[in-house]
């Protein structure tokens, strides 16, 4: 929801500022178009749906964390690695978040590794 003249946005879990989102079903491509969209809007407050009060910069900060969890994913699971590898090369390469670090092995497994 959009507020036009606070400039807020209630982003729901399409953001998750310090929290590790859950990915399983997620469409990255369509995740991170949908994150470029709100980073063009004329908005300085987000209310993301974890976490604290967000700016643009954890919009973006989201997104580059998808695009590694992607990359990484799909690299590592070719490669035939496992879960809990390819989780702790994930949490090696995105900054530290807080929250749900324990969906990163799940999220691997059902999103990269199930098919």
């Amino acid at each position: 929801m959009y507020i036009p003249d606070a400039k807020t946005l209630f982003a729901g879990d399409v953001l998750f500022t310090n929290f590790h989102p859950n990915m399983r079903d997620g469409d990255i491509p369509g995740w991170e178009n949908v994150l470029d969209g709100i980073s063009a809007m004329d908005v300085t407050a987000i209310i993301p749906g974890h976490g604290p009060l967000s700016t643009k910069k954890d919009l973006q900060d989201m997104k580059q964390y998808l695009m590694t969890c992607e990359r990484l994913g799909k690299e590592l699971a070719g490669q035939g690695k496992d879960a809990q590898y390819i989780a702790d090369e994930i949490l090696k390469s995105v900054p530290k978040r807080a929250f749900f670090e324990m969906f990163v092995a799940g999220n691997v497994s059902a999103k990269y590794l199930t098919k």
